[in-house]
């Protein structure tokens, strides 16, 4: 979760990249538009950059927020 659009998808990339030698294989999706937040309780595992999240967003267990510095 960033809110400048070039630092949140860089932080995306390289977070896949981290993964080496193992490649994701999930959604990847960079900067995901705010009407699209539904994604965010998807049963599956993706990698989502968001600038905001929605105000009464609760993340659910399991879900990891990066925000970076």
């Amino acid at each position: 979760m960033c809110e400048e659009l070039q630092l949140l998808s860089a932080s995306v990339l390289s977070l896949v990249g981290l993964l080496r030698p193992l490649v994701w294989a999930g959604p990847l999706i960079v900067c995901l538009p705010d009407k699209l937040h539904g994604y965010l309780d998807s049963p599956v595992p993706l990698v989502i950059g968001v600038q905001h999240l929605p105000p009464a967003f609760v993340p659910p267990p399991g879900m990891v927020v990066v925000r970076p510095m």
